[in-house]
């Protein structure tokens, strides 16, 4: 992670930002993808899946 923004040759703290913000997306990434295959195992099968899908961010992740 730190090569990419070494490369950019930023000064320290605007790199120090850089890669903060870069490990808070890869850790919301990687929350995203759990809650969106819990959707899709969890709760598409339901009887309240029709309700949620009419949420557009919802709608594609529910659907087989």
């Amino acid at each position: 992670m730190d090569a990419p923004v070494d490369q950019l040759h930023l000064t320290d703290d605007v790199a120090l930002a850089v890669r903060a913000n870069v490990a808070v997306i890869t850790t919301l990434s990687a929350q995203i993808a759990i809650v969106e295959k819990r959707l899709q195992e969890n709760v598409a099968h339901t009887r309240t899946a029709p309700s949620l899908l009419q949420y557009p961010a919802l709608d594609k992740r529910l659907r087989p």
